[in-house]
C-alpha cells in the first residue's frame, strides 16, 4: 500500500465495516459514530463527529499523517421534503465533509463512494454512463452530487487525486446490513422463517444490484485511479425475480402478496463500461451474492 495512513470515515457503517475487514492492513484510522456498533467491531475503531469540531480538534493529533480519505460517512435517508430534512442533510452530508478537510493538511488522494442516484429518475432506453446529465431527485442524492462538486474543487485547487465511486443499489449479508428496509434482506430473511412476502406493486420494477463486497473490491481497486466510475452490474433484475432466485435458493414455496401502489417504480440500469475497461469486473454473480446472502438467516 502506497499510503502512510488511510482514513475511512463511516467505518462502522454498511459498506464501512466490510472494507475495514477486507483491508485489514496497520496503517488504517477508522471512524464511526455508532458506539454500540464501536463496541461490537472492537478497539480499532475511533468515535467521532464529523459534525463536533471539537471532537475533531481532540483526534487532530491523529489526522496529522493521513494522506489517504475514504469518505463513506454520510447520513443515506432518502427524502425529498426539503423543510424537513433539507437542513440535516446539508450538515451530515456537506458540512461534515469541509469540516473534516480542515483536519487533514497532508492529503494526497481521496476516495468518494457516491450513488447512482445522482443521475435521477430516466428513461429505459437512456445510456446513463458517466457523462450522462446528473438531476436527482431527492435530498441525499442532491447532497451527494453536492459533495462530489465540492471534493472537485477541493481536490484541483489542492492537487490531490480524486476517484469518484457513483454506487447502484447496494445489497448485504445479515451482519453488515443497517438498512432493515432493504427488500432483499426482508424476503431472505421472510423465505428462511416461512412467512408470506409482501410485493408492493407488480414486482417488475428492475433494479440494478451490486453486492457489498464487489463494492468493497471497487474501493480497494481505486485506490490507483481517478476521475469518475459506475459501479454497477450493468444488468437490472426485477423483484420478481429476486424472490424466485432465493425461492430456488432456498428450495421452498412460500406464499407471496402482492400490495397495489399508486406510484410506478422506474426501472434502473447503469453502464459501468469505464469502470471495466479500467481494470474492475464485479466477482459475484447475482446467484452466487443471493446465496450467501440467504445463508446468513439461517442462523
Amino acid at each position: 500500500m502506497k499510503y502512510n495512513k488511510i482514513l475511512i470515515t463511516g467505518a462502522t457503517g454498511e459498506i464501512g465495516s466490510c472494507l475495514v475487514k477486507e483491508l485489514s492492513c496497520e496503517n488504517l484510522l477508522n471512524l464511526g459514530r455508532n458506539k454500540e456498533r464501536l463496541e461490537k467491531l472492537g478497539n480499532k475503531y475511533v468515535q467521532c463527529d464529523l459534525n463536533d469540531l471539537n471532537q475533531l480538534k481532540t483526534n487532530i493529533k491523529l489526522f496529522e499523517d493521513v494522506d489517504c480519505l475514504i469518505h463513506l460517512a454520510a447520513n443515506v435517508k432518502e427524502s425529498k421534503n426539503v423543510l424537513e430534512n433539507g437542513a440535516e442533510m446539508i450538515e451530515n452530508n456537506i458540512f461534515s465533509t469541509v469540516n473534516l478537510l480542515k483536519f487533514l493538511p497532508n492529503l494526497k488522494k481521496i476516495i468518494f463512494p457516491s450513488s447512482c442516484s445522482v443521475y435521477g429518475i430516466f428513461s429505459s432506453n437512456e445510456k446513463v454512463d458517466e457523462k450522462h446529465v446528473a438531476n436527482p431527485e431527492g435530498i441525499y442524492a442532491a447532497s451527494k452530487l453536492a459533495t462530489e462538486n465540492l471534493l472537485s474543487i477541493y481536490a484541483k485547487n489542492k492537487g490531490i487525486e480524486l476517484c469518484i465511486l457513483r454506487i447502484s443499489s447496494v445489497f448485504s449479508p445479515k451482519e453488515y446490513s443497517l438498512n432493515v428496509g432493504r427488500a432483499i434482506n426482508i424476503f431472505a430473511e421472510n423465505i428462511s422463517q416461512n412467512k408470506t412476502i409482501k410485493i408492493i406493486g407488480d414486482g417488475e420494477n428492475k433494479r440494478d444490484f451490486i453486492y457489498l463486497k464487489d463494492v468493497v473490491l471497487a474501493i480497494k481497486w481505486s485506490f490507483d485511479k481517478t476521475g469518475i466510475y459506475n459501479i454497477s452490474s450493468g444488468k437490472s433484475v426485477s423483484v420478481n425475480e429476486i424472490v424466485k432466485i432465493l425461492k430456488n435458493i432456498a428450495n421452498k414455496e412460500v406464499e407471496i402478496t402482492h400490495e397495489s401502489s399508486l406510484f410506478k417504480e422506474p426501472n434502473y440500469k447503469y453502464i459501468s463500461t469505464r469502470a471495466k475497461k479500467s481494470g474492475f469486473i464485479p466477482k459475484y454473480s447475482l446467484n452466487e451474492a443471493l446465496r450467501e446472502v440467504y445463508s446468513t438467516y439461517l442462523s
